[in-house]
Order: C-alpha cells, then sequence, then structure tokens
C-alpha cells in the first residue's frame, strides 16, 4: 500500500487588498503541496487564519499521510490527490468571500471536487496514516503526531468515505451533508490550528 502526502507549507504569505471577512487579522494564503507516488506534486493556496511554521527548517511542509486499502491505478491517484488539493482550496476562497451568492457556488464546487475524489478511489477505502513534517529538499518524512493536522486528516477521509457511502443510497443527501460537514471541520482545522 502506498502512502499519500498532503504538506503544507510553512513559509507563507500575508496578501493585502483582498476583501475578507471582519476580524482581528485578515485571513492569509497558505501554499500546500500534494505529493503522489509520480514525479512531481501539485500545489495549491489556502486561506487560513493562523499559520505554523516547523521549527528549525523553513523549507519544510506540515504533511498528512494517507493511505488508500489498495493502489489505484495513476489516473485514480492522481484525480483523487488533485480533486482534494482543489475542494480544500474552493473551502478556503468560500472562508473568504463577503457575497452569500458566491460563498454557496464556492461551496458546492468543493464538494463536486470531493466527489470526483471519492468516485477516483473506486471501492478503496482511505483513511489517515500518519501527521507531521515532510523536507522537499531530502524527500524525509518526519512523524510528530501534529493534533490539528491529524484531525483534519482524519475528517477528510471520513467524508470521503460518506461520499463513496453516498452513491449507493437511493436517498445520498444526509450522507452528502455528513461529508459537508466533515470537509468543513477539516478546513477549519487547518485554518485556526486547533482540533476540534
Amino acid at each position: 500500500m502506498k502512502a499519500r502526502l498532503v504538506a503544507l507549507a510553512g513559509s507563507l504569505a500575508l496578501v493585502l487588498g483582498l476583501a475578507t471577512p471582519a476580524q482581528a487579522d485578515p485571513p492569509r494564503l497558505e501554499g500546500y503541496v500534494l505529493v503522489d507516488s509520480s514525479p512531481g506534486a501539485l500545489t495549491g493556496w489556502w486561506w487560513v487564519d493562523e499559520m505554523e511554521g516547523i521549527i528549525g527548517c523553513i523549507w519544510c511542509l506540515h504533511w498528512v499521510d494517507l493511505h488508500t486499502s489498495h493502489v489505484l491505478p495513476e489516473h485514480a491517484d492522481k484525480q483523487l490527490h488533485a480533486a482534494v488539493v482543489a475542494g480544500l482550496g474552493k473551502l478556503g476562497e468560500a472562508r473568504v468571500a463577503t457575497d452569500p451568492v458566491v460563498r454557496a457556488r464556492l461551496r458546492a464546487e468543493a464538494l463536486e471536487l470531493f466527489t470526483v475524489a471519492a468516485r477516483a478511489l473506486g471501492d478503496a477505502s482511505v483513511r489517515l496514516g500518519a501527521a507531521g513534517y515532510y523536507d522537499p529538499r531530502t524527500g524525509a518524512t518526519v512523524v510528530t503526531g501534529t493534533a490539528w493536522l491529524a484531525a483534519a486528516g482524519t475528517d477528510v477521509g471520513n467524508g470521503l468515505t460518506l461520499l463513496q457511502r453516498s452513491f449507493a443510497d437511493p436517498s445520498p443527501q444526509p450522507w452528502r451533508r455528513l461529508a459537508t460537514a466533515a470537509f468543513d471541520e477539516a478546513y477549519t482545522q487547518i485554518a485556526t490550528k486547533r482540533v476540534i
């Protein structure tokens, strides 16, 4: 079984001049990298309220190791990872959207992307493997058990599992609502660096 890494960048940028919800400190864009078994990485930027770097390793990235119950075909593996990163990105955009109509549209797009990820799993299941940080210079991962990161990874896996259940149910909406709540919880933990 291959490990899947979702890495969260430690070096981050403060973005000024964008509309943000009223709060003491504006959200900041935090870089995220998805590393899978093939060469290269998918990158994205997500809005967060709190940032947490890796002490002593400014280039290191937070990571969540997601395991699938069996190895996916390469195209499905890439689709799974790209859709998870993009779905979390849409939740981040929704987090800072000031227009309720735009926010609702972005959240719907996020759910559709997570649905693509769940379909890419086929009959495989997904679960959290570990949480810690990733050194892009060496390719090494270090398990730290960072609680908020582990909780977010678990919630992403739970959300995907709930969406998989919705595919076979003639009444999929309860499963989709539960999945949406799991993804929201995952994103909130990433954004606030706190376990819910």
